[in-house]
């Protein structure tokens, strides 16, 4: 669908958009540091629920929930 071979990203970017308006929809150009303690805290909500990825994003306000998936499993 209009070049984007996966159906679950543009679920995600509807989310998104739903959940921020606009901004949602936003590629930051920021580079914004985490502490460990924040990291940490992020990991812990992801293993202890059974939220995805993007909704631990959305509850702790980070736009980027690949991030998150990468701490994970760093952990």
């Amino acid at each position: 669908m209009h070049g984007i071979p996966n159906h679950a990203q543009i679920q995600r970017w509807v989310a998104s958009y739903k959940k921020y308006g606009d901004k949602g929809l936003m590629c930051s150009r920021q580079q914004k540091d985490y502490s460990f303690e924040q990291k940490l805290s992020v990991v812990k909500l992801y293993l202890s629920s059974e939220l995805f990825y993007q909704e631990v994003a959305w509850n702790e306000d980070i736009h980027n929930s690949i991030m998150i998936a990468k701490w994970v499993n760093d952990f």
